[in-house]
């Protein structure tokens, strides 16, 4: 997975962690999900919109 593996993971989520707060985490992962999700929509739209012309 983009040449990390778990250990630096591991520590990437740790240091997020510490810097965010380990009682906001749940909160940046659903705002992190809808965002993606967002996104996700607003590309299908676009491509549908191009598959007319």
């Amino acid at each position: 997975m983009f040449g990390f593996g778990v250990w630096e993971l591991a520590l990437l989520a740790l240091l997020v962690g510490f810097l965010f707060g380990f009682r906001n985490l749940p909160q940046m992962a659903r705002e992190m999900g809808r965002l993606h999700s967002m996104i996700q929509r607003i590309k299908d739209e676009i491509r549908s919109l191009f598959r007319f012309f």
